[in-house]
């Protein structure tokens, strides 16, 4: 899959192999702490929004997801977290080790979502200090519905900023992008993932690093 190869070639996605790679304090890399975490928190939360909020306003309510699964809906290649409520609502991460067939023949350490009907899948990052941080993103389709293939739309917020405003990634398309922002101790960054205008064919795979020099 070409975003995939644009995925190794830039080094944006973290592919694990066996046992645990030590975080700095200066870098937190979404792939990595995920498949080496259960829970929510203390800096990556897993979440989702109504889409009856307004995608281009500021704030807005967030929940979190309420059950973590180490066999994604039976997949024995991925671990994840999901909302009961939600049919199709869920962020998980192929296994470090997984033998196992992979959606989509992502690799391991691959982030992929889903957003539901009326739910965006969200990533919550927690300021764990004062500082201004770089956020190195990346976000891809991964289905191609013959009868609807409209994509998906990405923003990226804070509780006060809007710091991406919505836009649209194209079926099977991707984006990277780069973003500074001067955060206090405890603020939330939010990158949302939203349908189009059909949710049907609306996985994704995600990629998202964060590092400061503070």
């Amino acid at each position: 899959m070409k975003h995939l190869t644009k995925l190794l070639a830039t080094g944006l996605i973290a592919l694990a192999a066996q046992g645990t790679q030590a975080q700095t304090v200066n870098a937190w890399n979404l792939s990595r702490d995920m498949m080496n975490s259960s829970t929510q928190g203390p800096v990556w939360y897993f979440m989702s929004q109504d889409m009856s909020q307004d995608l281009n306003a500021k704030g807005g309510s967030y929940t979190l997801m309420n059950q973590y699964q180490s066999s994604c809906r039976n997949d024995v290649s991925t671990q994840c977290w999901l909302n009961t409520l939600y049919n199709t609502l869920y962020i998980g991460v192929i296994k470090p080790t997984t033998t196992a067939p992979t959606p989509y023949n992502l690799p391991r350490g691959a982030i992929h979502l889903h957003p539901d009907d009326t739910q965006r899948a969200v990533i919550g990052w927690k300021a764990p200090r004062a500082g201004t941080f770089l956020f190195s993103g990346m976000i891809a389709s991964l289905n191609q519905c013959g009868w609807y293939p409209d994509g998906l739309v990405w923003a990226l917020k804070t509780s006060t900023q809007t710091l991406r405003a919505p836009s649209q990634v194209t079926a099977m398309g991707e984006i990277t992008f780069t973003q500074s922002v001067t955060l206090s101790a405890g603020s939330m960054v939010y990158l949302s993932i939203d349908k189009n205008q059909s949710y049907s064919c609306d996985g994704a795979t995600v990629d998202l690093i964060v590092t400061t020099s503070n």
